[in-house]
């Protein structure tokens, strides 16, 4: 098992363009493409044992009220195409991948779209739109996303903070799709939740999708203690626009939305630090 691949800023593609209205789009984030560097310390309830730094998603000031979303993928540069399928090249029916990452999220009140940060697991940057799910966009990339979020899977509740694991369809849409689980636990805004989501391959026919989070606070990389909370499986012939291992330009990262009201503040938006893959024969 490979564990704590090091990456950087050049290992990554950011797609922020994803719908042809302008303010919807990644150039509405404080710091776009990256983000922003923020201190942990400077949160509340901050973690202290993956390094000072978080990286932090933002709604800029001066656009309108529009939701900005992005999304980011491990490029197909890095491990010989290994996390990201293009050309010739598939998803291993023959490899575990688990993806994990600390992911947290504010409040801000609004009435319509919250701030989310959600894994993406075989999903398509390019194939993100407002139709996925009642205009949930962490959905709407086809593939497999679990997403930390002020809205439920369908984007109606508001008062609330939820996990939940989608699977969609190439197109976004989630008509024919499995049902979305909402994952155990209970989650509140303004607060660190370490993730962890293994996807299981059974040889060719289909995939076991766990989400895990850990119960053993703030500790390091390695130490964590993982409780599932969410599961499902995605059968390859009933399931054939979900399971996705030879599609064009499908890869695993993570994506944003910021909410309508989120003013370009420490501590407004969606945040991430420590993301992790590894991967395992099997």
């Amino acid at each position: 098992m490979a564990l704590g691949l090091i990456l950087s800023s050049s290992d990554f593609v950011y797609n922020g363009n994803v719908t042809a209205q302008a303010n919807f789009t990644g150039s509405n984030i404080t710091g776009w493409p990256s983000g922003s560097a923020v201190l942990n310390s400077a949160l509340a309830n901050p973690i202290s044992n993956d390094g000072s730094y978080s990286r932090g998603f933002i709604k800029d000031s001066v656009s309108n009220s529009l939701s900005p979303f992005a999304s980011i993928y491990v490029s197909s540069s890095v491990d010989g195409g290994l996390y990201h399928r293009t050309g010739s090249n598939t998803f291993s029916t023959s490899k575990a991948y688990s993806v994990r990452a600390w992911m947290r999220v504010a409040d801000f009140g609004a009435a319509t779209e919250r701030n989310s940060i959600g894994i993406i697991l075989r999903g398509n940057p390019n194939n993100a739109s407002s139709n996925g799910f009642n205009g949930s966009w962490q959905w709407s990339m086809g593939g497999y996303n679990i997403r930390l979020g002020g809205t439920d899977a369908y984007g109606q509740e508001h008062g609330i903070v939820g996990l939940t694991l989608g699977t969609t369809l190439e197109s976004g849409l989630d008509t024919g799709a499995p049902a979305i689980v909402t994952c155990d636990g209970t989650y509140a805004f303004d607060t660190w939740y370490r993730v962890r989501t293994d996807v299981i391959p059974l040889g060719g026919a289909g995939d076991t999708i766990n989400v895990y989070t850990s119960s053993a606070g703030d500790v390091p990389s390695g130490q964590e203690t993982w409780d599932l909370v969410g599961t499902t499986f995605i059968d390859a012939a009933a399931n054939s626009n979900v399971y996705m291992t030879n599609r064009n330009d499908m890869g695993m990262g993570w994506c944003i939305q910021c909410g309508a009201t989120t003013t370009s503040v420490v501590g407004g938006g969606s945040y991430i630090d420590q993301f992790e893959i590894l991967v395992e024969d099997i």
